[in-house]
């Protein structure tokens, strides 16, 4: 049989419930406070703006902030959540009026339990780039650039492009001259993953209006996002008002178009970065939150910021569909090496198992995250929003009554003193069965919270480096925590045994059988003096 090794000798930090947050969780009215004061939210994402014209008209960050503060609960302020619509973002100048307004008001208030400010909420979909793709493979197509430069003289013109296929082929004429035969390489990617690149050229311009054509060389696919012609006026000329022909326009997050000011996100960042820092000098900015990790996203993302000094304060991203959590995470800190950039915390701000809302709350596929969190260091993390706002991340019925959920991650938060090394069977197993452990000397406990996908619904935990405070015989409570959706009510926890063990040498054996991969457990030992 599989087993579940928890090493009590081995500590890896102080017990900080850094996935006890959620998205909107807490809200004007709800939940009400001896739920709060149970789950004791580390960090409640919220809104800038509770109205009718903006995002939700629920989850104002100054009311958020008077129900969390006292439970030591501190705001994530979602800026982006301004905008109705997914977002309908309207140009630089109402964006900046918008995050004045927004820090002003923090401040009028005295709100003194803010955790970050977050920029922007999924750039990969949300932020209003747009592109050409050549309609087909073989298609002939040709577009036209018409730039403008102050004077006569050669000038360097960069495209942004994407290519995730072969070596592409185009020809490319100045003002109706010659073709000149332009290579488009290998890029690692399309614009849908971010893999997108820049090519530069030098060209001979002419005072005024030119004309910068481009038409297909050979076969093969090829995404054009803009042109910047440097010291051109202006320098930035979207591909997409520039078709003439054999093209289809598209959207991503990951490029630049005219809705979105003529900026790609990372520049946009990297404004609004500069702005806040001007508002806010001491308040932590978060970024760039994307809705999935990709990881030639966020190369490019840190490589921008680094070059503008607009680095993230605390890293972000979400986990809401199987990804594989530890992938990317190590992807991250392998990024960070590379690109020479200190250390950052790493923020999940939203999270939840592969049935998306459905899985919200669930213990068994909320574990296997949160021991991944613990495991890794995450900073904070929150549970998704999708349907019930002030319902603390989905753990609460619609009516306010405790699921099933409630319960496990009560136990989280009464968990304390240290957590200790966790080895599972199948440690990168988004839904495999996970665990993550606590020692509090003092206390005189050991608290094991567990749950995921077994082989049968059996597993065996391999306690070692058992502390002297136990003796050499214990008291084992094994209690679970039924989940039967997040909209039924559960009365609270059920003890399945109570036993009593001894053991030497420091380790005990624990064998379970009959798990259920939905439900929650923990296993609570004391000593048996």
């Amino acid at each position: 049989m599989k087993s579940c090794e928890i090493n009590v000798a081995k500590r890896i930090g102080t017990v900080t419930h850094v996935a006890t947050g959620s998205l909107y969780g807490v809200i004007e009215n709800a939940p009400c406070r001896k739920y709060i004061s149970e789950i004791r939210p580390g960090v409640i994402g919220c809104s800038p703006l509770a109205s009718e014209t903006s995002q939700q008209n629920f989850g104002d960050a100054v009311s958020a902030a008077e129900q969390v503060r006292e439970f030591g609960g501190k705001l994530q302020i979602r800026l982006s959540e301004f905008f109705p619509g997914w977002y309908d973002y309207y140009g630089l100048e109402d964006w900046f009026q918008k995050l004045t307004w927004a820090v002003q008001k923090m401040k009028r208030a005295k709100i003194d339990n803010i955790h970050c400010y977050e920029i922007w909420n999924e750039p990969d979909g949300t932020w209003k780039g747009q592109f050409l793709v050549s309609r087909t493979d073989t298609m002939d197509y040709h577009l036209m650039f018409r730039v403008t430069v102050p004077e006569s003289g050669e000038y360097q013109i960069t495209m942004r492009y994407a290519n995730g296929g072969k070596e592409h082929l185009q020809w490319m004429s100045v003002n109706g001259g010659e073709n000149i035969l332009v290579r488009y390489p290998v890029t690692g990617g399309w614009y849908s993953s971010g893999g997108y690149g820049d090519i530069s050229w030098k060209v001979n311009l002419k005072a005024g209006l030119n004309t910068i054509k481009f038409s297909r060389a050979g076969n093969g696919y090829i995404e054009l996002d803009y042109l910047d012609v440097q010291n051109g006026t202006p320098v930035r000329y979207e591909a997409e008002i520039s078709v003439m022909g054999g093209f289809v326009q598209q959207t991503s997050g990951f490029a630049s178009s005219r809705a979105s000011g003529h900026q790609t996100f990372d520049e946009f960042y990297s404004c609004s970065h500069r702005k806040m820092r001007e508002l806010a000098p001491d308040e932590k900015l978060l970024g760039p939150c994307l809705a999935v990790y990709t990881s030639s996203m966020m190369r490019r993302f840190l490589e921008h910021q680094k070059k503008e000094g607009t680095l993230p304060d605390i890293i972000c991203w979400h986990q809401l569909a199987d990804e594989n959590f530890t992938e990317n995470i190590n992807d991250y800190r392998r990024l960070e090496k590379e690109l020479g950039i200190s250390v950052r915390p790493v923020a999940i701000n939203e999270y939840s198992g592969g049935e998306w809302h459905e899985d919200e709350g669930k213990p068994g596929a909320c574990a296997p995250l949160i021991a991944k969190f613990e495991r890794y260091s995450v900073e904070s993390a929150c549970q998704s929003f999708w349907n019930v706002p002030g319902r603390l991340g989905s753990l609460l019925t619609d009516d306010g009554k405790p699921n099933g959920g409630y319960w496990f991650y009560k136990w989280y938060a009464e968990m304390s003193g240290e957590m200790v090394e966790v080895s599972p069977p199948e440690p990168e197993q988004i839904r495999a069965l996970d665990a993550f452990a606590c020692v509090d000397e003092k206390a005189g406990y050991i608290s094991i919270l567990f749950g995921g996908e077994t082989n049968g619904g059996t597993m065996d935990f391999l306690l070692k480096g058992l502390p002297d405070f136990l003796g050499d015989r214990v008291f084992v409570t094994l209690e679970r925590t039924r989940f039967n959706g997040r909209k039924a009510a559960v009365p609270g926890a059920e003890v399945i045994e109570r036993k009593e063990y001894t053991f030497s040498d420091g380790e005990l054996l624990i064998s379970l059988e009959q798990l259920s991969p939905d439900d929650g457990y923990r296993i609570y030992i004391t000593s048996g003096k």
